[in-house]
């Protein structure tokens, strides 16, 4: 039997921040005839990956596409591209999905007057809306608490598909004694808060705290950290499948988030860590978090907080409902949400 042909149209590919492209395209790329399509140059790219095309004028992109003749065409992000995307899908009259993710939809607070109009909505997001609710858009699918916000927003409930992350358990389940070293991860922007991790090693001197720095500002906090007097090892980014074999060096994942945008979804990394058992400790941004992370992390609301903690074991409790709760979002659980809509297509 002829696989079905699937067109990727992504951003940045292969992104070493991006590991959910990855993992889905892990999932899913025997099953299917795949082509990958990058707008752009990652900033950080990952050795392992697929074979891949750059586009870097829409003239590009359609020619590929052409010759590629997909059956369904899938990206990722509710973000600019996808204005491309649905360009190529209307010259092909081929159907599309888009796997939304938490930056692009966890939008800024907008001023009460707002929010009895369309106004609350960012103005760039309005015409990508538009985009979902086009009927060659087959589905978009959704981290479950940002629904009833998409549904106020405009698109109908039956095109939105509550999903969770794309979490590739196998790498790391590993039920194991862990070390005692304290890690953070995540791309270096500065709604990840970084200096709150620099912080709490400074008071924490007896331990080791590791700060795996991907991208974009790294240099600024690996000179933050200099001026703090090196309380932390800045670690410069390392391959996916490298980093699950490294986690279980670490007894406490502490993951800073600023609390004012409230901006930080819901981060793959914290069920890498459940998986592998060790400790979660995280921001208390938003209720929706509590859910996500089913008993198995603590939701902090200080650094001063963690001082005590992360000097502590992590109480079994916790680790067994971690192992429990990432197993939950297996991405072998939950990629039928996806190829059915492609089978449909």
């Amino acid at each position: 039997m002829q696989k079905r042909k699937v067109l990727y149209i992504v951003n940045s590919y292969p992104q070493l921040s991006q590991t959910y492209i990855k993992v889905e395209l892990d999932a899913i790329y025997e099953d299917y005839e795949v082509e990958i399509i990058s707008l752009k140059q990652p900033s950080t790219f990952y050795k392992d990956h697929f074979p891949f095309k750059t586009a870097k004028t829409f003239e590009e992109l359609l020619s590929i596409a052409s010759e590629f003749n997909p059956d369904v065409i899938h990206t990722h992000w509710l973000n600019h591209h996808l204005k491309k995307v649905f360009r190529v899908s209307k010259k092909l009259n081929t159907p599309f999905t888009v796997r939304s993710h938490s930056f692009d939809l966890l939008w800024p607070k907008a001023p009460w007057y707002k929010k009895f109009t369309n106004h609350w909505i960012p103005p760039n997001k309005r015409k990508l809306i538009k985009i979902i609710n086009h009927p060659l858009c087959k589905g978009m699918l959704i981290f479950p608490f940002l629904v009833e916000q998409m549904k106020k927003a405009g698109i109908p409930e039956q095109k939105l598909i509550p999903c969770g992350p794309v979490f590739a358990h196998h790498l790391f389940d590993q039920q194991t004694n862990n070390g005692d070293k304290i890690v953070n991860v995540g791309a270096s922007i500065p709604k990840k808060r970084f200096e709150d991790f620099i912080e709490l090693a400074t008071k924490v001197p007896e331990r080791d705290f590791h700060l795996y720095s991907i991208g974009f500002l790294s240099n600024k906090y690996k000179q933050m950290n200099i001026d703090a007097g090196t309380p932390l090892t800045v670690i410069d980014p390392i391959e996916h499948k490298d980093f699950a074999k490294r986690i279980t060096n670490y007894k406490w994942m502490v993951y800073t988030a600023d609390p004012v945008t409230a901006t930080v979804g819901w981060p793959l990394t914290l069920l890498e860590a459940q998986a592998a058992g060790v400790g979660v400790c995280m921001r208390n941004i938003r209720p929706d978090l509590k859910d996500y992370l089913g008993g198995g992390a603590i939701l902090y609301d200080s650094i001063e907080e963690l001082v005590d903690i992360v000097k502590k074991p992590v109480p079994e409790e916790m680790r067994l409902n971690g192992y429990k709760n990432a197993a939950k979002y297996d991405i072998k659980k939950h990629i039928y949400l996806l190829t059915e809509i492609w089978d449909r297509c």
